[in-house]
């Protein structure tokens, strides 16, 4: 959780963790004081998400995420210093039959847009970030 988020999302996730294995933290959901450029690089990702992994949670920022920690474990490898893991364990998860639910938070982020997503490299290098992980998802089954 970064502090972007409500703390009130911690107490919820907790109680939630009892009967799923993952909780998002939802902007879209919830209240979001973020910048126009924003919700429009996150809504063009989202779509991206669904359209290559057929995944329908509208967040997949390291900012509010609660998981089981057998999940966690199981997925030990997959975790690294960039953010994309947390889309890859949401992704194999559900593949797994997983329980993931959503939650509203509210977010307040008025930091500066990175404009790596909108760079080619970053672009290319963020989409096959999620093309291996739906290969992987598959060798898994």
């Amino acid at each position: 959780m970064d502090l972007s988020v409500d703390i009130g999302f911690v107490a919820t996730a907790v109680e939630l963790l009892e009967t799923h294995d993952i909780v998002v933290g939802s902007k879209k959901m919830g209240n979001q004081q973020r910048s126009l450029f924003r919700r429009l690089g996150s809504d063009s990702f989202l779509q991206a998400t669904r359209l290559l992994l057929g995944l329908t949670y509208d967040d997949y920022s390291i900012a509010a995420k609660a998981f089981r920690v057998d999940v966690l474990r199981s997925f030990i490898d997959r975790i690294n210093e960039g953010s994309s893991y947390v889309l890859e364990i949401c992704y194999l998860t559900k593949l797994r039959g997983g329980r993931i639910t959503q939650v509203p938070v509210t977010c307040e982020d008025w930091r500066a847009v990175q404009v790596q997503l909108l760079s080619a490299r970053g672009g290319v290098q963020i989409l096959a970030s999620r093309a291996a992980a739906r290969e992987r998802g598959r060798k898994r089954d």
